[in-house]
């Protein structure tokens, strides 16, 4: 369950890299986007980490690490939806993509492993 949160936290970076192109050179600091959001991530897992470990590491147990990577692919998967919105306006039809991309979260996490690998994959696990 962990390897699959961090392959989809790690394609949300990367659709935040992309969205960044829209943005003026430097907008996200002199180490560029790619850092800006690798910093972003980084930080957000030492943020639910915390949240999850109140008494200091170890304090809340193995599953700690589910709940942070969760918690950090909410994140990014809400500023991917700001991104769009604020690169957006008046380009697309708003409601209809936000409509879509809040479906697309609410699906289970099975469903879109047999979309991605089909079900020859899911025999196998």
């Amino acid at each position: 369950m962990r390897g699959a949160t961090s392959e989809v936290i790690d394609i949300l970076e990367r659709v935040l890299n992309y969205l960044s192109a829209w943005y003026p050179p430097d907008h996200f600091g002199s180490g560029g986007a790619k850092k800006h959001f690798n910093d972003y991530v980084a930080s957000r897992y030492l943020w639910h980490r915390s949240l999850h470990d109140p008494e200091g590491p170890g304090s809340g147990g193995t599953i700690v690490g589910v709940l942070a990577a969760g918690g950090v692919m909410e994140d990014l998967s809400r500023a991917v939806g700001e991104m769009v919105e604020a690169l957006s306006v008046g380009e697309i039809d708003l409601i209809k993509w936000q409509r879509s991309w809040r479906s697309a979260e609410r699906r289970p996490l099975l469903s879109r492993i047999q979309d991605r690998f089909g079900w020859a994959f899911l025999s196998r696990t």
